[in-house]
């Protein structure tokens, strides 16, 4: 049974005066109780390759809330709370989560939600906000793991040949991958490189390439068969009303951030500007979005859990750097033992200009307590990615 949770008086772990942090209630209230598709599009569209390269020192920060809350209604989701500081916007939303800095935008959605239908919408906000060659922005990734209930997804989602189609009317030169087993688990991805020109039609606008020394790095985790014991602690404790955890969501959240220990995944002994904002849904369900300052930048990452045993799913993504004392597998060790899923698959996405002493993170061979499965490697223009699989050890 899970136990009674005390609610904090506060909804955020901490708190920074450089931080701000906003929970739209009117969002938080009459939330679906009905399991979504567990498993993510994820969109990740680069206008420039660094803050330092946009066109004002804001950028994409300077589109106000409301612009992006009319791209995702496109999109089928609502924004439940922000944190803002000066280098990135953190909004989680009803499906999942949107990351802006002044650069880029990571778009995450679950569920049945029409991610690509907002993108136009995407590319027209960028160029209001300066970028003048937003029709051909600087890399454009989109990528997701095989669903779960394909029949239920809404078009351009019905296939990934639908999706590519979709894509390739907006860019010229995109690239389309199926990484993994056609009868097993399997990852898509879509990518463009810089310089890939934009399907307008017109005369096209050539982009900065890759910049020496350029650094990036993403890991996702995407879990399955989650442990049941460790599922219900992403249920409404006994004794809660709807409406009760409608308006406690986030201190909710909070505190099941602290006693599943995701809140430690980057300690604050190591991380003392870190910040989570979470949100517990009814009856179950829970996401989670932190911002990791570090002494080169701003890192994030994001959890969202779907705990319904017969379609028990969770995801994790970051791109808070490596370091001496916080590597990969370290992560994806702590990460696992949280959720004990059956299988995970396991994609890590590095830039070729990531310090040498921190290439070794690629090596994310063996976790304990799982065999690994696959092991596929991909070299694109100035990224690496390894894609992996693994089972739980019977």
């Amino acid at each position: 049974m899970t136990a009674p949770i005390a609610v904090p008086q506060s909804s955020i772990s901490s708190s920074s005066p450089a931080t701000s942090y906003t929970i739209n209630h009117e969002n938080t209230a009459g939330l679906p109780e009905s399991a979504f598709e567990g498993p993510e599009k994820l969109l990740e569209v680069w206008f420039a390759p660094s803050p330092e390269d946009c066109p004002s020192g804001k950028g994409l920060k300077t589109v106000a809330r409301k612009d992006w809350e009319g791209m995702l209604d496109l999109v089928n989701c609502k924004v439940l709370s922000v944190i803002e500081n000066d280098e990135v916007d953190a909004y989680l939303l009803s499906e999942s989560s949107m990351f802006v800095f002044p650069h880029k935008l990571i778009l995450k959605t679950c569920g049945t939600t029409t991610l690509l239908i907002g993108l136009t919408r995407l590319l027209s906000l960028a160029a209001s906000a300066g970028f003048t060659s937003s029709q051909t922005p600087w890399r454009v990734f989109y990528s997701r793991k095989s669903f779960m209930f394909p029949d239920r997804q809404l078009p351009p989602h019905k296939s990934w040949h639908d999706e590519v189609e979709y894509l390739d009317k907006h860019f010229e030169g995109g690239s389309a991958y199926h990484v993994g087993r056609m009868n097993g688990d399997h990852w898509f991805l879509y990518m463009t490189s810089p310089g890939t020109s934009a399907a307008t039609g017109n005369t096209a606008t050539r982009t900065v390439g890759l910049k020496e020394g350029f650094e990036d790095e993403t890991l996702e985790i995407l879990m399955t068969d989650l442990c049941e014991r460790r599922a219900r602690q992403f249920y409404l404790p006994d004794g809660y009303s709807s409406t009760e955890s409608e308006s406690d969501g986030h201190a909710l959240g909070t505190t099941c951030s602290s006693q599943t220990k995701i809140d430690s995944i980057y300690p604050t002994s190591e991380y003392p500007d870190a910040r989570v904002d979470s949100y517990l849904f009814t009856p179950c369900g829970y996401s989670a979005n932190g911002v990791v300052p570090t002494p080169s930048s701003t890192g994030y990452w994001t959890i969202h859990v779907t705990p319904e045993p017969h379609c028990s799913y969770a995801s994790f993504e970051t791109n808070v750097p490596t370091s001496p004392t916080s590597t990969s597998l370290a992560t994806v060790e702590k990460v696992v033992e949280i959720f004990g899923p059956g299988k995970f698959t396991l994609t890590l996405f590095e830039a070729r200009g990531v310090e040498a002493e921190r290439k070794g993170s690629l090596g994310v061979d063996e976790v304990k307590g799982y065999k690994r499965r696959d092991r596929i490697v991909y070299e694109f223009e100035g990224y690496d990615l390894v894609f992996l699989t693994f089972e739980k050890e019977k």
